[in-house]
C-alpha cells in the first residue's frame, strides 16, 4: 500500500493503528451507551480526521466478527451496538489511548446526537391559504412549545425555500429570535457574523 494513501486524511494526534482503532471505536460505543447506524459512526470518525477511512473500515469489520460489537435493529435502521465483551476490552484497555482522541471522538459523537435530537423536535409544515402559503416553524418542549413561527409566502416554491431553510438552520433562527427579544445586541451581532447564506 501506498504510504501518503494509507495516512491520508489523517489529523495530527489521529490514528492508523487498527488495533488502537478498534479501542476507540469501543470506547466511543460505550461511553455514549448509545448505538449508532454506520453513517453517524463514519461521520464521528471522518468529519475531525482522526482516523484513515481504510484502516477505520478495516477495524469495524474486525470488530464486528471478534463479537466487539454487533448489528442491532432500531425501528428501520440498522445500528452497531457495543457487546459485553467490547465493554470489558473498552474498560481494560482504554488507558492505552490519547485522552485528548478519546475526548474528541465522545464530544462528536455527542453533538451529533444533540443535532439528530432537536431535529426529533422540530415540527416544519406548509399550509396552502387562499393567497398564498404559510410556512409554520415549531419547536416543540415538554410543556408550552419553545417556539412558533409562521411566515407568509407568495408561492409553493417560495414556501419550500423558507421550509429548507428553517431546517437547515433551526437552531440559528431560535437563537436570533431569542437574541432580537431579550435585545441583546452582542448576541445578535455574532449570529450575523456567523452566518453562511451558502451552507
Amino acid at each position: 500500500m501506498d504510504f501518503e494513501q494509507y495516512f491520508a486524511g489523517i489529523e495530527p494526534g489521529g490514528l492508523v493503528d487498527p488495533y488502537e482503532i478498534k479501542l476507540l471505536v469501543c470506547y466511543l460505543l460505550s461511553s455514549i451507551s448509545e448505538p449508532l447506524t454506520p453513517d453517524q459512526l463514519n461521520f464521528v470518525f471522518q468529519s475531525e480526521g482522526l482516523v484513515n477511512y481504510f484502516s477505520y473500515t478495516s477495524a469495524l469489520k474486525g470488530l464486528l466478527e471478534t463479537g466487539h460489537i454487533e448489528e442491532v435493529e432500531q425501528g428501520s435502521e440498522k445500528k452497531y451496538k457495543i457487546t459485553p465483551l467490547g465493554l470489558d476490552s473498552s474498560h481494560k484497555l482504554q488507558s492505552s489511548l490519547p485522552r485528548s482522541l478519546k475526548d474528541k471522538v465522545v464530544a462528536v459523537a455527542l453533538q451529533l446526537l444533540t443535532r439528530l435530537e432537536r431535529k426529533k423536535n422540530v415540527d416544519i409544515s406548509l399550509k396552502h391559504v387562499e393567497d398564498g402559503y404559510l410556512v409554520e416553524c415549531r419547536i416543540l418542549d415538554v410543556g408550552s412549545d419553545l417556539m412558533k413561527l409562521t411566515m407568509y409566502a407568495n408561492n409553493e416554491t417560495q414556501a419550500e425555500i423558507i421550509k429548507r431553510n428553517f431546517e437547515k438552520r433551526v437552531d440559528l433562527l431560535y437563537r436570533t429570535i431569542l437574541a432580537v427579544g431579550i435585545g441583546n445586541k452582542d448576541a445578535f451581532g455574532e449570529l450575523l457574523e456567523g452566518f453562511d447564506v451558502t451552507d
